[in-house]
């Protein structure tokens, strides 16, 4: 794991090699899932105590740079395939799960790629509880659509590297009415 801080901001690399589940660990079924093969893996990393005293603002976000996804054995050709981030504070609607925290970052049908988000902070940006990094670990999920499965999924979860930014925003005051007009009381 690598980290960088720059004035309340910092980059995670998160190693697959260091997924606390591997090897194969973490494999669950999804909610819709009506086969007995497991199509769900969860990816924990530990943070080895290096933020424990790190207590973050009201305004502090994840938002996620970019994430290698490894070759998921044992899934159905072209099906489709979802990364989570979980344990955010926004709330998200999806209809395999209803209300949630455990957001989707990416979709695909296509493993063995690198997704990057160009818009960092802009998009795949969420906000995040005060002990998101006091807490001492992060989770992501890979879940794949259950069609067709003939078995349980298989993860190269050692190449499995996501990259997030955790920051806070810094609000700052403006005199300049087109962006944050005067509220008369």
């Amino acid at each position: 794991m690598f980290y960088k801080q720059s004035e309340k901001e910092y980059r995670l690399t998160l190693l697959g090699i260091n997924d606390v589940y591997a090897p194969n660990l973490g494999l669950e079924k999804t909610v819709d899932n009506n086969t007995i093969h497991k199509n769900l893996k969860k990816f924990k990393f530990l943070l080895k105590n290096h933020f424990n005293n790190i207590i973050l603002g009201d305004n502090a976000k994840v938002t996620v740079e970019n994430v290698y996804l490894p070759t998921i054995l044992n899934r159905a050709v072209d099906t489709q395939i979802l990364i989570r981030l979980c344990g955010v504070n926004d709330f998200v609607f999806d209809t395999e799960r209803g209300l949630n925290i455990s957001h989707i970052i990416y979709t695909t049908t296509a493993d063995n790629l690198l997704l990057e988000n160009s818009g960092t902070k802009i998009s795949k940006s969420f906000r995040i509880p005060k002990d998101f990094l006091s807490k001492n670990y992060i989770e992501f999920e890979i879940s794949v659509d259950s069609t067709g499965s003939t078995n349980d999924i298989n993860v190269a979860e050692t190449n499995f590297t996501p990259t997030i930014i955790v920051y806070e925003e810094d609000f700052e005051q403006t005199e300049d009415i087109n962006l944050a007009p005067k509220v008369k009381y």
